[in-house]
């Protein structure tokens, strides 16, 4: 994975948001940045996307939509990452998953599995409170 400046990954994030919202894959052309900077994709069917949505907002609020993205340096092994949705400014990032996944199929089913998880684990403490 390239490493990046403060600025360079900042100028980097923006070109991704703006890539992903004019619904095509970042390339180096959308950037200033060098050739192996990391690619993002959306690539994700609407069903699986409104699954994702649904936990997040299950899970952190539905005061907003969610932006999940992912990224890769060599189009084999990805990471995701789910941040705020809020339209003209970013959000905060609220989920990352780091290690590196192979297959954008498999990212997407992993980060899908980790979310599952965190909602059963607060329904599990909400249950718990309830019982004290």
């Amino acid at each position: 994975m390239a490493l990046f400046t403060g600025s360079e990954y900042l100028l980097r994030r923006r070109n991704i948001n703006r890539s992903r919202n004019h619904h095509t894959p970042y390339t180096a052309e959308h950037s200033s940045l060098r050739q192996d900077s990391i690619h993002s994709t959306t690539a994700m069917s609407t069903e699986k996307s409104d699954r994702i949505q649904a936990l997040c907002k299950h899970i952190w609020g539905s005061h907003c939509d969610y932006d999940i993205e992912y990224e890769t340096d060599d189009n084999e092994s990805y990471y995701t990452f789910i941040r705020e949705d809020l339209i003209f400014d970013y959000g905060k990032q609220v989920w990352s998953n780091y290690a590196p996944v192979r297959g954008i199929d498999r990212a997407g089913r992993e980060m899908e599995r980790h979310l599952e998880r965190m909602v059963r684990e607060q329904a599990w403490e909400k249950m718990s409170e309830g019982n004290k």
